[in-house]
């Protein structure tokens, strides 16, 4: 929280204008961000009791270094995020993670969950000052998660792990959607991360209103028991149950061997239940679904086009909630979301509705 009146204010003098620190949990409903509103990024963010925020405010005297706080997050008496003094975003480049900046560097080593090693042993690169880490993996054709042990000095010695995804199944490339127009070719419009952002944005509107992961993809889900042989998960397809425990009891190999799985993501066990007790066991399930390992032509088609979408759309000065423009033309009027119309492209409406499997959800 700012605690005085400022602008341009220097990096080395940022903290002094802090007032105190607060918790806060900034939710979003994707679905009215992504198809219900109308292009308004921000009519997913703005309905009641969304971004709690408190209770408390501590002080900035009492928080001398805010990059060493870390996050923990526990659901009915679970721990399910304890992150103490690091922050891990995956990246298409490779593995990040944020840590206290010190003499020692971070050693990452990565292991899929087959046990195959990936990196044995690298030492990650940091700019100066930024407390950011980075080792960059090779190509991946495991989609499987990746433990990655990061060890260093920051202060004393510290040894922590993390886990990722290999973030694979594109349905469209940056050059891909740079030879879609002209316009993208320009590097300093629109940069490799932009166009990864778009990429990212049309697989997202795909997965969610088709109902399924075209490639197949790392997924975990936090689910109550049912106390019967049967449990739901969110992802049709699910190809490859990776592990699975109630309560905190994992379950063994061959339980895993005995769980069936079925198209419309319900996974049964074949001797056992996905044990229920009030208030609720917790399911925890990590698993791949998809509905095969590459996209088909017309959805791939569809990816590029929406991703380009968003590009230009960035840099249209339409406003957001236009409905018409007028031009020398005339008044034109703009396709709108609705109804079996997630996108405002006409075209690429009639790709997705030609598979979709079941109705979106939010993600």
């Amino acid at each position: 929280m700012i605690g005085k009146r400022c602008h341009n204010v220097a990096k080395s003098d940022a903290l002094d204008h802090v007032l105190g620190y607060t918790c806060a949990n900034d939710v979003s409903a994707r679905d009215w961000q992504k198809q219900y509103g109308g292009g308004q990024w921000c009519r997913g963010k703005t309905f009641a009791t969304f971004c709690p925020l408190g209770p408390w405010l501590v002080t900035a005297d009492e928080i001398p270094d805010p990059n060493t706080l870390g996050i923990r997050t526990v659901l009915n008496g679970q721990t399910m995020q304890d992150i103490a003094r690091e922050v891990v975003d995956i990246a298409h480049a490779g593995l990040k993670a944020r840590a206290m900046p010190g003499a020692g560097g971070a050693t990452p080593n990565s292991t899929p969950t087959t046990g195959t090693t990936v990196v044995a042993s690298a030492t990650a690169t940091t700019s100066a000052g930024s407390g950011v880490y980075t080792y960059s993996l090779a190509a991946q054709s495991n989609l499987k998660k990746l433990t990655a042990t990061w060890s260093g000095t920051w202060g004393s010695a510290m040894t922590f792990d993390t886990h990722h995804e290999v973030v694979g199944g594109w349905y469209a490339t940056p050059a891909e959607v740079r030879a879609m127009d002209s316009i993208l070719g320009e590097a300093t419009t629109f940069p490799l991360a932009d166009l990864i952002d778009a990429i990212d944005y049309a697989t997202a509107i795909i997965d969610d209103y088709t109902g399924v992961s075209w490639t197949q993809r790392y997924h975990r889900e936090v689910l109550n028991g049912t106390n019967s042989d049967t449990i739901r998960v969110s992802k049709m397809f699910p190809a490859t149950l990776l592990s699975a425990s109630i309560n905190g009891t994992a379950l063994t190999a061959s339980q895993i061997t005995d769980t069936a799985l079925f198209d419309d993501g319900t996974m049964q066990r074949k001797s056992n239940v996905w044990t229920y007790t009030n208030p609720g066991n917790l399911v925890v399930i990590e698993y791949e679904a998809g509905a095969g390992t590459v996209a088909p032509n017309d959805l791939r088609w569809a990816a590029r086009t929406l991703a380009r979408y968003h590009l230009l759309e960035q840099v249209s000065r339409i406003p957001d909630r236009a409905i018409s423009v007028q031009s020398e033309f005339g008044q034109i009027q703009l396709a709108q979301p609705g109804m079996n119309r997630p996108t405002p492209l006409p075209d690429v409406n009639v790709v997705l509705n030609r598979h979709r499997h079941r109705g979106p959800t939010a993600f």
